[in-house]
């Protein structure tokens, strides 16, 4: 049998990644077959993985995470405006003009968002990396917040940021935030007077095995967006473009979830 649907999903690392669980029970919700596998690379192997997708006719396209979606921008054949606008490249479909660049984070960060709440007075945005940058574009575009501010190590990375994206700000710790972003895959250092005027929390990180920060939400009663809705949101997106048609997000993010229960119970058994 010839497969003709071949997805995947690349970084370094990606042994934590559901993306092919998704890819392909979203893609059987659509009724169709994909064979999806995780592919860990060296960087100076992205070209030569890029030209082998570009000429085997059975992949349909992939998903990208860290550290390659910012450098996989110059290999592709186009990019959408967003993901020009962004920097950063998330998925990538194969039609008649080759491989285009799409980002699908900005769209599952403005969609978890709005439906929650529609605006903020203030941002505070962990992180200076692909996410975040998505992020940023999400609440510029969808005017969600009318201050955004950044907390991160590199002060290159907020300067490179502030080019693209001109209204964002270091962050102090006098300012009052709304709405608190972790784009980082670690636990943020965020000091407890931080939470007084909190009214979301959005994580896109789904892979710690401990999670300090979803706990103090619940303790607050602040509300929290968790990794995998943002996984399952922007992976609806990205099957949208690979097919021309979307599954339904709340099957796919209950699949999601079982998948991660099940894992969680292999652990402990393990153990």
């Amino acid at each position: 049998m010839t497969l003709t649907n071949v997805l995947c999903v690349i970084g370094k690392p990606v042994s934590h990644s559901l993306s092919p669980y998704l890819h392909s029970f979203g893609a059987h919700l659509i009724g169709k077959k994909v064979l999806s596998f995780k592919c860990e690379l060296a960087t100076e192997l992205l070209p030569s993985f890029v030209d082998f997708v570009r000429r085997k006719k059975e992949f349909t396209g992939f998903n990208v995470t860290m550290p390659f979606k910012e450098e996989i921008t110059r290999l592709l054949d186009s990019l959408s405006y967003d993901a020009q606008k962004i920097g950063c490249v998330n998925t990538v479909a194969k039609n008649r003009h080759g491989l285009v660049g799409y980002n699908t984070d900005w769209l599952a960060f403005r969609d978890s968002v709005r439906a929650r709440e529609k605006w903020f007075e203030s941002t505070l945005i962990f992180g200076a990396g692909g996410a975040a940058a998505a992020a940023i574009y999400a609440i510029q575009e969808a005017k969600i917040s009318d201050e955004v501010y950044l907390f991160n190590r590199s002060v290159e990375r907020f300067e490179r940021l502030s080019k693209s994206f001109n209204f964002i700000k270091r962050w102090s710790a006098e300012k009052k935030i709304e709405l608190l972003v972790n784009a980082t895959p670690v636990e943020p250092p965020i000091d407890q007077s931080v939470f007084k005027n909190v009214k979301l929390v959005v994580d896109f990180d789904y892979s710690r095995k401990s999670n300090q920060l979803a706990e103090r939400c619940s303790e607050l009663g602040i509300h929290y967006i968790d990794g995998l809705e943002l996984l399952a949101r922007q992976g609806v997106e990205a099957l949208g473009f690979f097919f021309g048609e979307k599954p339904k997000l709340d099957e796919v993010l209950q699949y999601l979830r079982r998948i991660c229960e099940c894992r969680e119970k292999a652990s402990h058994t393990a153990q």
